[in-house]
């Protein structure tokens, strides 16, 4: 998985979810930034998409054509953390085309071969924090 390749730092968290839901608010509230991570049949294949959601009217609107098949958006999750805390941490959105959403924890090939590349660019999201 992505989140074991990840730095292991005790500045940073790494919470794998299956679907977003409303009470990643609470940890959300406590973090600087938030990465989020989703693999979708929108995103063309072979390839990662970074989205920056401190504007997010901008971002939802340069991603309109993704279809996210969660509860809860990204932008719903850090809109609900500024309406109830007042804090509105950095946040993007890292998209790749998932190919196989059968139950399983393996990525398919093509998936996992962007894993370096998608650690490459968390990595330097990192470093700007």
């Amino acid at each position: 998985m992505l989140c074991d390749n990840l730095p292991d730092t005790p500045s940073i968290s790494v919470v794998a979810q299956m679907q977003l839901l409303p009470e990643l608010v609470e940890q959300i509230k406590e973090n600087e930034g938030v990465i989020f991570v989703d693999a979708n049949i929108e995103t063309p294949a072979a390839g990662l998409n970074l989205f920056s959601l401190d504007d997010a009217d901008d971002a939802q609107g340069q991603i309109k054509q993704i279809v996210l098949s969660h509860q809860c958006s990204p932008f719903d999750l850090i809109a609900t953390t500024s309406a109830l805390y007042g804090v509105k941490p950095q946040a993007w959105l890292l998209t790749t085309c998932g190919v196989n959403f059968t139950l399983g924890e393996q990525m398919s090939p093509s998936v996992a071969l962007l894993v370096k590349e998608a650690v490459s660019r968390i990595s330097k999201i990192i470093g700007q924090n």
